[in-house]
C-alpha cells in the first residue's frame, strides 16, 4: 500500500516534465531529504511490480518519473485516484519552515 507522503510524490514527479531536487520534494512534503529517499525506494519496488513505470535518480539534477508501459501506468494511476485537493489538504505541510538536513 502507498503511503499518502508516497501519493504526494508521485502526484508532484507525474506532473513535472524534468528532474524534480530532493530537497525541493522535502520542502513540499516537510519531510527530510532522507525520508524522500526512503519513500522513492519503497515506491519503485511498488511501481516496478505493478506501475509500468519507476523513479530515476539523476545526480545533481533530482528525480524524475519514467513510465516504461504507458497502459500498465494509466491504468496503475487511475485505481490509484490521486487528486491535487486531497493531497493538499491532508498532506502538504505549509505551516512549517524548510530546514534542508544534512
Amino acid at each position: 500500500m502507498i503511503s499518502q507522503r508516497g501519493k504526494t510524490l508521485l502526484l508532484i514527479l507525474k506532473k513535472q516534465n524534468a528532474a524534480v531536487n530532493g530537497s525541493r520534494l522535502a520542502h513540499d512534503c516537510g519531510c527530510s531529504v532522507n525520508t524522500i529517499r526512503k519513500e522513492i525506494m519503497i515506491l519503485n519496488d511498488i511501481l516496478e511490480k505493478e506501475g509500468g513505470c519507476s523513479i530515476l535518480s539523476q545526480k545533481a539534477k533530482g528525480y524524475m518519473l519514467k513510465i516504461e508501459d504507458d497502459l500498465k501506468a494509466n491504468l496503475f494511476f487511475a485505481n490509484m485516484n490521486l487528486r491535487t485537493s486531497h493531497i493538499i489538504a491532508h498532506d502538504y505541510n505549509t505551516d512549517q519552515v524548510y530546514r534542508p538536513y544534512y
